[in-house]
């Protein structure tokens, strides 16, 4: 009885690691890449064009897989990202300058 006891002591235990660590990946993607500033910065975008998304990624100083599971992530949270009134580039977002408000 104390094996089987144990056995079933070591499963819950890699399963409550496992939920740690995705508890841990969930907290440091929302950190590093909050929702509403992704949603703001992918305003105008092309999500679908792998430069955008590199661009984003170097924004936000993170891989390019990453940021397109965190896009993916908020797209499957069911909104639509890069709806916004006034669509921007990325290249203007990173780049004020090269707008023409400033010109």
């Amino acid at each position: 009885m104390s094996k089987l006891w144990r056995e079933h002591q070591d499963r819950l235990a890699q399963f409550d690691m496992e939920r740690m660590e995705a508890e841990a990946n969930a907290f440091a993607l929302e950190l590093l890449m909050p929702e509403p500033w992704i949603r703001r910065d992918a305003a105008g975008v092309d999500l679908a064009d792998d430069k955008a998304v590199e661009k984003l990624a170097r924004l936000y100083k993170v891989p390019v897989a990453i940021m397109a599971f965190r896009i993916g992530q908020i797209h499957a949270s069911g909104e639509r990202i890069g709806s916004s009134s006034q669509p921007q580039t990325v290249t203007e977002q990173t780049n004020p300058q090269n707008t023409k408000d400033t010109q």
